[in-house]
């Protein structure tokens, strides 16, 4: 997961501007992957908040669990 000379890799879309990654003006992540895993037991996941992306970083130096939550957004009906 290395960064690719700041270009952007449009195929992963990030809102989380705390994230070093993120290039904070087309909310696109400056890696060429990332590491997504679970919060839940056993890897059984079954709603978005128990999603959690590994490769963020802080960019403001203090991180808290907040930061690492990742949540879809979702449509009501």
């Amino acid at each position: 997961m290395s960064k690719k000379n700041k270009k952007l890799n449009e195929n992963i879309k990030c809102d989380v501007t705390s994230c070093n990654h993120n290039d904070n003006k087309n909310n696109y992540c400056e890696l060429d992957s990332i590491s997504v895993s679970c919060t839940c037991d056993a890897d059984d996941c079954t709603t978005s908040k128990e999603t959690v992306c590994e490769s963020f970083e802080s960019n403001s130096g203090t991180i808290t669990d907040t930061e690492y939550e990742v949540t879809a957004e979702t449509e009501e009906n």
